[in-house]
């Protein structure tokens, strides 16, 4: 089976979670910046899909790769993952910002955690970042285990598991 990973990022937290994913799977997949490359997804069977959210909110190509991809979507085995800062409501953000169906349909979802890089941020971002999570320096929490327990998933999937 054929895996592809398809994300969006900002600032690069959900592309870093989609290369490690990558790297776990037993048959290496490919992996693509959705704003950046294109892909004939057809030609794949199992296909993740990666994005942050900012105020609520996933990054809007992924929801247009979503829905204008829907009738070959349906057909293929479909796994989420989502990079945000609240993870306690990161299962609610998937919900609420995609298609009902690709949410219904994913086999796995996971939140994957996220990172601060204030040094790729614009003034903007850091000075809301800052007021809000009151946080002045970058830093990492991304979710290891959640990576893992993914990556699993994929693998058992395909027939490949540990």
């Amino acid at each position: 089976m054929k895996t592809l990973i398809a994300y969006t990022t900002k600032h690069g937290s959900t592309e870093k979670c989609g290369k490690v994913i990558n790297e776990r799977l037993r048959t290496k997949g490919n992996l693509i910046d959705i704003k950046k490359d294109k892909a004939k997804i057809k030609e794949y069977d199992v296909i993740l899909l990666g994005f942050s959210v900012y105020a609520g909110k996933a990054q809007k190509e992924m929801i247009n790769f979503i829905n204008s991809n829907e009738k070959i979507l349906k057909n293929k085995e479909i796994g989420l993952f989502i990079c945000c800062n609240d993870g306690e409501k990161s299962m609610e953000f998937m919900k609420e910002n995609l298609p009902n169906w690709i949410y219904e349909k994913a086999f796995v979802k996971k939140h994957l955690g996220h990172e601060i890089h204030f040094d790729k941020m614009n003034f903007f971002e850091r000075f809301i970042y800052k007021v809000v999570a009151k946080s002045k320096e970058s830093y990492s929490d991304i979710k290891d285990e959640n990576i893992k327990a993914l990556s699993n998933e994929v693998n058992k999937l395909v027939g490949l598991n540990e």
